[in-house]
């Protein structure tokens, strides 16, 4: 499995280079860890985290639950690496804002933007 130091993807075909941009990939002994996840039961807001949904080159989406009224939602984290970086964040406020243009039944709102304590920024 190898790391690309470019876009943060990780590959476990045997590629050397990324497909995406063509940068030299990275074996998981050298690559970068990913940043800790929210934990289990952690709080973001008023939604408490119970688990991984899934990673992407740019974050990480989380299943949440407020624990007083049961509403279900996705919570999406911006990697740390890319909250500093002005340009991204601005795609991904960007992207939050399309997707409640989109107005479609397969496509969920997206109803808070936010910062997390260690910098994270969260959709």
């Amino acid at each position: 499995m190898g790391m690309c130091p470019t876009c943060s993807l990780r590959f476990e075909g045997g590629e050397i280079n990324c497909p995406h941009d063509g940068t030299t990939l990275l074996p998981d002994e050298i690559a970068p860890k990913s940043e800790p996840p929210l934990s289990a039961g952690e709080m973001v807001g008023e939604y408490r985290v119970e688990g991984l949904l899934g990673e992407g080159g740019f974050g990480s989406v989380y299943a949440s639950l407020h624990p007083l009224i049961g509403k279900r939602a996705a919570i999406k984290v911006l990697k740390r690496e890319f909250s500093s970086k002005a340009d991204i964040v601005s795609r991904f406020l960007a992207e939050a804002r399309a997707v409640n243009q989109i107005r479609h039944r397969n496509i969920i709102d997206i109803f808070s933007f936010g910062v997390l304590p260690d910098g994270g920024i969260t959709t």
